[in-house]
């Protein structure tokens, strides 16, 4: 495994989602952030195994990746951010 957590954005990508998170099976943690999406994107992932954490931007600060920082404890040293429709 390599130590590091991916921190994976989203929001209505259930055509993306299983492909995405299978190419990040080899790290050590993978999170999504999604900005509610209305699709079975969230179903997808819960059922790949993935946790879900929810981000409503507020129109101020802090966007998505720095409220991320904030919401979630980073256990190694290495953190990829990785939008679903992007893959690896």
């Amino acid at each position: 495994m390599i130590p590091a957590l991916v921190l994976m954005l989203t929001k209505n990508e259930d055509c993306n989602i299983r492909e995405c998170i299978e190419s990040v099976k080899q790290f050590s943690e993978v999170l999504v952030i999604d900005s509610n999406s209305s699709d079975s994107m969230k179903e997808i992932a819960n059922f790949l195994g993935i946790g879900v954490i929810e981000f409503e931007w507020n129109s101020q600060y802090p966007k998505k990746r720095h409220w991320t920082l904030d919401q979630v404890s980073i256990k190694d040293k290495l953190l990829l951010f990785l939008d679903a429709d992007e893959g690896m």
